[in-house]
């Protein structure tokens, strides 16, 4: 029944539900907005201007690591080993990764080893964390053309697409983000600039032996 209303409403059709005649309104596609390089750049100058160490460290494993607020909210000062390698929890599979995530920033090394001596890795409840978060993007950056504003899950999606984009196997994307299926990334991240359309279109076609 889903799809013969949504295939009416394609087709410009007023939809009613016959029982109680209220209009079923057409379904709207999720958006995946992601950060500019400008944006990032703020919101990294936000992080680190925080005198909660605790805090900072929370908004840089969402953008080193492209995980769930939930994922990271659910780490614990021992989920990262003496190689620097970090255990995620997918709250939402309720089950571990099936990696590692190696962490290569030495600033979050750093605060990562001021929380294990403070015993606690988080200095708050993560949820705090991530209301403040959404507070301050709410308040800092505009909705873009289509109404859609910034959220810590946008840093999830821009993660994605900027591996999608430096030409990481959809595989190894598929593994980062704890994906069942490496299509995806593809279907849900993927988001080019108009200059990379550009330059895609300007490299010469590749040849063909006997054509």
């Amino acid at each position: 029944i889903g799809t013969f209303y949504d295939w009416l409403q394609k087709r410009g059709e007023i939809v009613k539900n016959p029982v109680c005649d209220i209009v079923i309104k057409v379904k709207s596609q999720p958006r995946k907005r992601t950060f500019t390089d400008d944006e990032l750049r703020t919101l990294l100058k936000y992080a680190r201007g925080q005198n909660d160490k605790s805090y900072t460290l929370f908004i840089l494993l969402l953008i080193e690591t492209g995980a769930r607020v939930s994922t990271i909210s659910a780490l614990t000062v021992k989920d990262l080993d003496a190689n620097c390698m970090i255990h995620l929890y997918n709250v939402k599979s309720r089950k571990d990764y099936d990696y590692s995530f190696e962490i290569r920033s030495e600033e979050i090394k750093k605060l990562w080893e001021f929380r294990r001596i403070e015993g606690e890795l988080w200095k708050e409840p993560p949820i705090r964390y991530k209301k403040r978060l959404c507070q301050w993007m709410r308040s800092k950056f505009h909705a873009d053309e289509n109404g859609e504003r910034l959220s810590p899950h946008s840093l999830r999606h821009t993660f994605a697409s900027r591996a999608i984009q430096n030409g990481v196997p959809l595989e190894i994307i598929s593994k980062l983000l704890d994906h069942s299926s490496p299509a995806i990334p593809l279907k849900v991240y993927a988001r080019f600039s108009q200059e990379q359309i550009n330059d895609a279109f300007e490299k010469p076609a590749p040849k063909s032996d006997g054509l």
